[in-house]
C-alpha cells in the first residue's frame, strides 16, 4: 500500500514547502489550479493555537496536501539533487 509509505509530518511539509517557494526552489505550473486556487486560503486554526498548537485549518486543501505529501515523502530522492545558493 503507497499510502503506507507517504510522509505525514504535516509540520514539517508545511515548513519544507514554504521554505522551497520563498527561496524559489519550487515553482507551481499554470495548470495545477486546484492548488493555485488553495494556497492564498491556507490558514492556521486559531483555536488549536490557543491550545499551544500548530495546526492549519482542514477545509478546501486537497491540493496543497497532495503537494505536501509528495515533496515531503520523495525529499529523499530530491535533496541531494539542490545546489546551494549562490553567495
Amino acid at each position: 500500500m503507497i499510502s503506507a509509505l507517504a510522509d505525514n509530518a504535516v509540520l514539517d511539509g508545511i515548513r519544507l514547502m514554504s521554505s522551497l517557494l520563498a527561496n524559489d526552489r519550487l515553482r507551481v505550473h499554470a495548470r495545477c489550479t486546484g492548488l493555485i486556487d488553495e494556497i492564498p486560503g491556507y490558514s492556521w486554526d486559531d483555536r488549536a493555537a490557543e491550545r499551544g498548537e500548530d495546526a492549519p485549518i482542514k477545509a478546501g486543501d486537497h491540493s496543497i496536501d497532495a503537494a505536501r505529501y509528495a515533496i515531503k515523502t520523495s525529499e529523499v530522492l530530491w535533496r541531494p539533487l539542490l545546489r546551494s545558493p549562490a553567495a
